[in-house]
C-alpha cells in the first residue's frame, strides 16, 4: 500500500513524497514539527522532530 507523508509546521521542517525529511527553520531557537505517515489503510505513525538554525536536532 502506499503512505502519505505530512508536516505540521512546513516552516520548521518538509516532508517528501518518499517520507525525506528536510529542515527548514533557519532561526536561532529550537522549533517542533510533527511528521505524520498515513497508510492507505488509514493507519498512522508520528514522529515529534526538533529543528535549530537549518538543521535536525532531534527525533522523538
Amino acid at each position: 500500500g502506499s503512505v502519505t507523508w505530512s508536516s505540521s509546521d512546513e516552516s520548521v521542517a518538509a516532508v517528501s513524497s518518499d517520507g525525506t525529511v528536510q529542515a527548514k527553520s533557519d532561526n536561532n531557537t529550537v522549533s517542533e514539527t510533527v511528521i505524520t505517515a498515513t497508510a492507505s489503510n488509514g493507519r498512522t505513525a508520528q514522529c515529534k522532530v526538533k529543528v535549530g538554525i537549518g538543521r535536525l536536532v532531534d527525533i522523538s
